[in-house]
């Protein structure tokens, strides 16, 4: 029987988003298979590192001390200097498995010496909707010029990661759209590995809703029958929130009876001070949010796939989201209205306002049934083991 390790450790695995949501997703797939000829095995669980804890004490005193923003670059430059300098601590014999499929490139980069005379695949998904070196130079700020050697560094990793990983798998074609604006060297990776890259549809576990519809609207005195707008996610530039603050400038002026319900951390972007703009925060019940409302907004400005639109799916709600990375996929799809810009943006709100309760049934029917053939944890874990198998008894280097 084959072996792949998926090198992320178990109990770090949430039903969020980024890897450890993709993976937790898988790991309730796997559970439902039987017979699959393929032994499918994660990281040893992580201690608690109290070392961490320490520095946790310290980061506690200078968030007081500094500027909030300061304070964030500071805690982020300290974080990526780590990733640049350490390597693994897990100590693992790669060569006992068939496959192993890394889900970040730091962690790839950080086990090239492990990785050296390793013989089997080396399997890459990154996730990030854009090359992982920009993600961390944009969160340490006026480091990455204070620090002109971390930069040459952490695309060195990214780099690295792609060219060593035998294949790299992403969920769509157009996942990775971002990284040929950010990485300039991206174009010519992809062309010398064309025939190593693989395309694997996520799927998720559909998520209990424990407060109904109308008990949730009961919860932030939103009307029965009043309309409402959702978005769950980052409050910044790169997810689009500025967009929805500019859509709600002009719909709540417009419409008396529309609310709009956001969840996720009010912060660096500050919500609309209106009555009917409704900041709940972060929670780990996001379903609950999304199946009170009647359409979802994702208006990200570069999208990789979102695993809270296929959650969104799930539950039967339309979508309006930007025509970026992985919402192409859904060009076409009736439950899912793609905007170019902020004029077509607003128009397809007004859209599904306007509709009546015959086409919000439709949609709730077609996104459900689009969730159900393929989009589902079931689906998920079929389609990776297949392809893992494939990987596995391939020649492809």
């Amino acid at each position: 029987m084959s072996k792949i390790l998926i090198y992320r450790a178990n109990n770090r695995l949430t039903p969020t988003g980024g890897p450890a949501g993709y993976l937790y997703n898988l790991r309730e797939g796997l559970k439902t298979l039987e017979d699959e000829h393929i032994e499918v095995c994660f990281l040893p669980e992580e201690e608690a590192n109290t070392s961490a804890k320490r520095h946790l004490k310290n980061y506690f005193i200078l968030r007081f001390i500094l500027d909030t923003n300061l304070y964030k670059a500071i805690k982020a430059y300290i974080h990526t200097r780590k990733i640049i300098k350490s390597y693994s601590k897990q100590k693992v014999n790669f060569e006992c498995f068939d496959a192993v499929h890394f889900h970040t490139t730091t962690d790839l980069y950080r086990n090239k010496d492990a990785l050296l005379n390793y013989t089997g695949k080396v399997i890459l998904t990154p996730h990030s909707p854009e090359p992982l070196f920009e993600e961390y130079l944009e969160k340490i700020g006026l480091f990455r010029i204070i620090d002109k050697s971390i930069s040459k560094k952490l695309k060195e990793i990214d780099e690295y990661a792609f060219i060593r990983a035998n294949y790299i798998v992403m969920p769509c074609g157009f996942a990775d759209e971002a990284y040929y604006s950010f990485w300039e060297e991206y174009s010519d990776i992809k062309r010398k590995k064309s025939d190593n890259y693989r395309f694997l549809l996520t799927g998720i576990k559909e998520r209990q809703i424990y407060c109904s519809r109308s008990e949730y609207r009961k919860e932030f005195n939103i009307p029965e029958n009043a309309f409402v707008i959702s978005y769950v996610g980052r409050h910044n530039f790169a997810k689009g929130y500025d967009r929805l603050l500019d859509l709600g400038k002009i719909i709540l002026k417009k419409y008396e009876n529309v609310f709009i319900l956001i969840g996720g951390a009010e912060a660096p972007l500050k919500g609309l001070n209106h009555e009917r703009w409704i900041e709940t925060g972060w929670s780990d019940r996001p379903q609950d949010l999304i199946n009170a409302s009647d359409v979802f907004v994702l208006p990200n400005r570069e999208t990789y796939f979102d695993i809270v639109l296929l959650e969104v799916l799930s539950l039967g709600i339309p979508i309006v989201a930007s025509d970026t990375g992985g919402n192409k996929l859904f060009r076409g799809e009736v439950g899912v209205r793609l905007f170019e810009d902020k004029l077509s943006f607003i128009r397809e709100i007004e859209t599904i306002i306007s509709e009546g309760k015959d086409i919000h049934s439709q949609v709730e029917i077609a996104n459900k049934k689009l969730y159900r053939d393929f989009f589902n944890e079931k689906v998920f874990a079929k389609q990776y083991v297949k392809l893992v198998s494939e990987l596995i008894n391939s020649n492809g280097r």
